[in-house]
């Protein structure tokens, strides 16, 4: 098989993979477009969610007690980086 020969056949397997692809059904409306998150937004996240770790093992009274609330918080904040 010469070198032609194989770089068409690379050239037809990637086509026929790229085909099969786009027929999938999740792409084409039902999957949301998303995004990098800014890096000021990777950064609040970040912050929230070490406010969080850190909360419960300095003993803060309030927050130490309930670091879920900012880690969701922090996920959320995440997540609306990636959709917005």
């Amino acid at each position: 098989m010469g070198y032609n020969a194989r770089n068409d056949e690379i050239r037809d397997n990637v086509t026929r993979m790229r085909r099969e692809v786009m027929s999938y059904s999740f792409i084409g409306g039902n999957m949301p477009i998303l995004k990098t998150p800014r890096q000021v937004v990777f950064f609040v996240s970040l912050i929230l969610a070490l406010v969080a770790w850190l909360s419960v093992f300095a003993g803060v009274p309030y927050i130490g007690g309930h670091p879920s609330i900012l880690l969701t918080l922090a996920y959320i904040v995440l997540a609306l980086g990636c959709v917005l």
